[in-house]
């Protein structure tokens, strides 16, 4: 099923990984990178997977898996997505 990648969290949480890759992802060069540095510290998504989350690829499901998620949240110094979430809501009050 999967989280819509158009929640204003998950724009935050792409924030949150530019901010710690040092600048915004805008070619597949940058994509590359980030998922290189993924697997430096044991996790791995594709560049492709990457590239669906950043909406710089046309995908027919506009959805990121919790998995993703995870990921990418443990990146930008969460626990996991459930942690970044709690974090979100907690800053919006």
């Amino acid at each position: 099923m999967g989280i819509d990648i158009d929640l204003p969290q998950v724009r935050s949480l792409r924030k949150d990984v530019e901010d710690r890759f040092g600048c915004s992802l805008l070619t597949p060069r940058y994509f590359d990178r980030l998922s290189g540095e993924l697997l430096d510290g044991r996790e791995y998504l594709s560049p492709t997977t990457l590239m669906r989350v950043w909406k710089y690829k046309k995908s027919h499901q506009n959805r990121a898996s919790v998995h993703t998620l995870n990921v990418l949240s443990r990146y930008a110094g969460y626990r996991d997505w459930p942690e970044f979430i709690d974090n979100y809501n907690a800053t919006r009050l």
